[in-house]
Order: structure tokens, then sequence, then C-alpha cells
């Protein structure tokens, strides 16, 4: 998988006013194609919907503490389902607890980063990720 600036992002995160600052340092990095949910339940049908329509997200950002289905739920969730075993998760939260953290990244969260965030340490993550997946591609 190689991410680009044409790659479809989904954003996870209750607060519209969360996925709208999300969008916005994602946007800093070059991204310009997003899908968003305010649970792990709705984010689930967004994938499986994006996928149906051969429009497959590449990357998936996500909080932790949601209604309905949290951050750590989805993701554990997400990797019984062959088709999304390795899409890529960054975990953006205010959770900063190291056992949180250790279990976000045993169930495959490539990042974990704490609100709130800057534009800088997005852009910087995300291209370091983009570098990473370019060499196993």
């Amino acid at each position: 998988m190689n991410l680009s600036e044409n790659s479809l992002i989904l954003i996870i995160d209750d607060s519209q006013f969360a996925r709208d600052a999300l969008r916005e340092s994602l946007t800093a990095s070059n991204f310009r194609r997003f899908v968003e949910a305010a649970h792990g339940q709705d984010a689930l049908e967004v994938l499986r919907r994006q996928w149906d329509q051969g429009q497959p997200v590449e990357l998936v950002t996500c909080d932790v503490n949601m209604p309905v289905m949290s951050g750590i739920e989805f993701l554990r969730k997400l990797r019984t389902l062959n088709e999304f075993k390795t899409l890529p998760v960054m975990m953006v939260t205010v959770e900063s607890e190291m056992p949180l953290i250790r279990e976000a990244l045993m169930l495959g969260a490539v990042d974990y980063i704490v609100k709130p965030f800057s534009t800088p340490v997005i852009v910087q993550k995300v291209e370091r990720l983009c570098r990473e997946l370019s060499k196993t591609a």
C-alpha cells in the first residue's frame, strides 16, 4: 500500500471539532479525500460501504473514547475482518496511559498520537507512515 494525496482517509471521532481539526492537519500533508464516522460501529459501516463501492479507505485515524463502540473495540473488530487486517490505523486520543497505548499497538495500531496535537506532529507522523508503507509496497 502506498499513501498518496488521492488516498481516502477515514477520521473516527465523536467530536466534530476534533474531526475538523484532524482533517485540517491532514490537508497540510496534501491529503484531500476524507470520510468520517462518530464512533466505531459507524466506522465499520463506512469502511464496508467504501470497500463495496471500490473506493477503499487507505488510512484510519481513530479516537479511543467514543459512544456505541470505542476505538479499542473498533480496532479489535477490524482486525478480525480479512479485507481490513492490515489497514493502517493511527490512534489520536486524549488517553495517555501506557497500558492503553500498549493494547492499541498490540491490536495493530501503527501509531498513537495524544491530543491535543499540532499540525506539524500529524504531518511528521503521516509522512513517516507513508515512507514505511512505500518500503513494504
